[in-house]
């Protein structure tokens, strides 16, 4: 058989469309030249020239830029050993970022410190935690298992005393403590230490959690949310105080009796009735009457309830002209002479967490 003839390369076929396009160049010089005078029309001829010359050029290095994917930069990932040392973090919680501090590895028998990390703390389980470092078109990288707890419940034991804002923008709540019963028990993250036999809940570390904040006429709410819990304070300036509730549900809107009436009538509740069996101690806050003038009236709220029967007594403790009581299963208060109603579910859903 005869021999295949080997196709011409990539290069071979524009040093080939160059060659030709040379000689039609010439020839096309050639002939222009007989028709007209060069002399008297050299700076024309010098500058069609040029500009030919020039889109010769040029496309000859565009040709060359776009010929030059061919070699596109590779990378090349070696795997090596991961080690963790005593600093480092195993253990999370849901939805906290990964850090790489103390995470290293072994690369040509050196311990490379100076690494990053990766792991998918969207879930709980124990994931392999990815550690590379890059070192030009080299990547290193190793796993190292980490555990990832779920939250299954939050206990809010100090409620925070306000907001901060932090120099890289996020946002923190102050003297605030919370527990987090986890999935697991850790062995590593913080147990609370008042109940020793507690084997899985922690005391919550701001890096465990994540803040954000929403204003709106009410006040400013800041939701915690650790895993898949939250949890959601209020910070509300009641007759130039500060005050915090521990939910928006807290704050109960009354509707005005009056059919024309502008006064306004808002309960905020501190504290709420949480046990039908201790006595008189119960719910509290500030009712805030709004005039017709738009002027606001600060006036004390309290309330107990003692097996099922509900005990308001704003007046009668703190004899403040606040006149509360149940029509039907509703609530009535009327505050100077105006009549303001809250449906049953409304209040109770404000006032008790029995």
């Amino acid at each position: 058989m005869a021999d295949l003839e080997s196709k011409p390369s990539f290069w071979d076929k524009v040093k080939t469309f160059f060659a030709s396009l040379g000689g039609k160049i010439k020839k096309l010089a050639s002939t222009v030249g007989e028709k007209i005078d060069i002399k008297k029309n050299k700076w024309k001829i010098i500058g069609y020239g040029g500009a030919t010359i020039a889109t010769v050029v040029t496309f000859s290095c565009l040709l060359g830029w776009a010929s030059s994917g061919d070699g596109e930069e590779i990378i090349e990932v070696l795997t090596v050993s991961a080690l963790a040392k005593e600093n480092a973090r195993v253990e999370y919680v849901v939805g906290e970022t990964a850090k790489p501090d103390g995470f290293a590895l072994v690369i040509d028998g050196k311990v490379q410190s100076d690494c990053m990390i990766d792991v998918d703390t969207s879930t709980a389980g124990v994931k392999s935690a990815r550690v590379y470092f890059e070192d030009g078109n080299t990547t290193y990288e190793g796993y190292y298992p980490v555990t990832v707890f779920g939250v299954r419940h939050l206990d809010v034991r100090v409620q925070p005393t306000g907001i901060e804002e932090k120099e890289d923008g996020s946002v923190g709540l102050k003297d605030i403590v919370v527990w987090a019963e986890l999935s697991g028990e850790p062995k590593q993250l913080p147990l609370q230490s008042e109940h020793p036999d507690w084997k899985s809940t922690i005391v919550l570390s701001p890096e465990n959690y994540t803040v954000w904040v929403t204003e709106d006429a009410n006040g400013k709410t800041v939701t915690l949310r650790s895993g898949g819990c939250s949890a959601s304070f209020v910070f509300v300036t009641i007759g130039g105080e500060n005050y915090v509730l521990n939910s928006t549900a807290r704050i109960l809107s009354f509707n005005n009796g009056g059919s024309f009436g502008n006064e306004k009538l808002t309960l905020y509740v501190f504290e709420t009735e949480s046990n039908n069996s201790d006595g008189d101690v119960g719910a509290s806050g500030k009712y805030v009457f709004t005039d017709a003038f738009g002027l606001e009236h600060v006036y004390d709220f309290a309330y107990y309830i003692t097996g099922w029967e509900s005990h308001f007594v704003s007046n009668e403790k703190f004899n403040n002209g606040v006149y509360e009581r149940q029509v039907g299963d509703d609530l009535q208060v009327t505050i100077n002479g105006v009549v303001f109603t809250a449906s049953h579910s409304a209040w109770t859903g404000a006032i008790l967490t029995l």
